[in-house]
């Protein structure tokens, strides 16, 4: 019976650790919308030289099956230059490099909705034709601190998307597009 029960446990656990998008929805009465907001948990692989008192995030915000803005939460503040922040990825090992905008307070890093929505799910510029390519599964992400390193963190993304996609997506001509 003992040996059950450790099973039990164990799966317990380990299905508790796959990684998943947390959803809820909100409203924007100034704007008249409901937002479906989409949180993504990840880790510091080198985390801000000042400590970091949370974890990474990955935001998405959609409504009416376009993704209205994304962004990395970092948990300090990020350098920026004259087109933005540099931001470095390795998505399921291939490298790529963007410049995405700061948010106000500095610690968020916004994604282009045009362009780097369709990098970060399925690791490509373009929109994803239906029944092709898989989904980046695993993302490391590095930007720069303010007066200190770099800051690196991982993503471990889910294997079901769809709710995500249903809702931040919209299919025309058998392409996914979230603008």
């Amino acid at each position: 019976m003992r040996p059950y029960i450790l099973l039990a446990t164990f799966s317990a656990v380990a299905a508790a650790q796959a990684p998943a998008w947390v959803h809820s929805t909100k409203d924007d009465p100034l704007h008249g919308i409901s937002l479906e907001v989409f949180v993504l948990e990840g880790k510091y692989l080198t985390p801000p030289t000042r400590g970091a008192t949370t974890t990474p995030e990955m935001v998405l915000r959609c409504s009416a099956g376009k993704l209205k803005d994304g962004y990395i939460a970092v948990g300090a503040v990020v350098e920026t230059g004259a087109h933005g922040a540099p931001v470095e990825m390795r998505l399921d090992g291939r490298f790529s490099r963007a410049f995405w905008n700061v948010g106000n307070d500095g610690t968020a890093v916004f994604m282009d909705p045009k362009m780097d929505f369709d990098r970060i799910v399925w690791g490509t510029w373009l929109p994803h034709k239906r029944g092709k390519g898989d989904f980046v599964k695993h993302e490391i992400v590095g930007v720069t601190e303010v007066y200190g390193g770099s800051i690196v963190m991982q993503f471990e993304m889910p294997d079901d998307q769809e709710e995500m996609l249903n809702a931040c997506t919209h299919v025309r001509n058998h392409r996914r597009f979230a603008f």
